[in-house]
């Protein structure tokens, strides 16, 4: 396992993603001496580490062989990072299909404490767009990821997550919670959410909820420059992101 020049690391956790390396790579397991002769590491030093993580049940041993493999627990957590990396690339073809139908930038996004954590985004191809990156997290009520991230909160969930301070990033972001929780209002009756100019001055946004088992679990939106929202693009891109929702949470539930 290399290590970056000049970082510093805790020696005990290196030696648990160690065990848990050499054993990934072994297809029939390993001894405790093929471990120890694999790491270079004395028994003393590795025993109660390996004992601790079969206790745990990230790794396995079998008495027979006498040989560890690697756990259960462990199988269920490379699961789930594929199932993470699955979502991300289901989210990212259906914002493909809506890049190329309306030729703006599309964009997804989870709620991650009370902020739209951006996870996946296709680019317009257009000169003229909007400039974010994936892992930037936003306000929830300056967003219209955000806002439909939020949109099933009722009023003290909502008021519990935001507060009472909004920073104002322009001259359109609310100030205060009740002219947040009348927008909320709006988006929760009409299915969509809208970003005015209220992150960023000249680019508006609309977004869509993403239910999955019954709960909003992602948010899916365009950004498109003022100038270019016209009422007609505008219902171009409502009926698009409505039908986005459609197909993602019939694939992801």
């Amino acid at each position: 396992m290399s290590t970056a020049p000049g970082s510093t690391q805790h020696r005990s956790t290196l030696r648990v993603l160690s065990v848990l390396e050499v054993l990934s790579n072994s297809d029939k397991g390993l001894t405790m001496a093929g471990i120890c002769r694999e790491l270079s590491a004395p028994k003393s030093s590795l025993f109660p580490i390996i004992h601790t993580m079969a206790e745990e049940g990230y790794i396995s041993f079998d008495e027979e062989t006498t040989r560890y493999r690697i756990g259960f627990k462990t199988y269920l957590a490379g699961k789930a990072y594929a199932r993470g990396q699955d979502t991300v690339n289901i989210l990212t073809e259906e914002l493909r299909r809506i890049v190329d139908a309306c030729g703006e930038t599309a964009q997804a996004g989870i709620l991650s404490g009370n902020k739209a954590l951006y996870i996946a985004k296709v680019d317009s191809p257009q000169p003229v767009r909007l400039i974010s990156d994936i892992g930037r997290a936003l306000p929830v009520y300056c967003t219209a990821i955000g806002k439909a991230l939020v949109s099933q909160m009722d009023l003290d969930e909502l008021h519990g997550l935001v507060g009472d301070e909004f920073h104002a990033y322009t001259t359109r972001t609310f100030r205060t919670f009740d002219a947040f929780w009348s927008e909320m209002q709006a988006v929760r009756e009409d299915g969509i959410a809208y970003d005015r100019g209220e992150m960023t001055d000249a680019i508006e946004c609309m977004a869509v909820p993403v239910c999955v088992e019954g709960e909003v679990r992602y948010g899916v939106g365009v950004s498109v420059p003022s100038y270019r929202l016209t009422q007609e693009k505008g219902v171009e891109l409502a009926a698009l992101l409505q039908k986005a929702r459609t197909h993602l949470e019939a694939v992801l539930s």
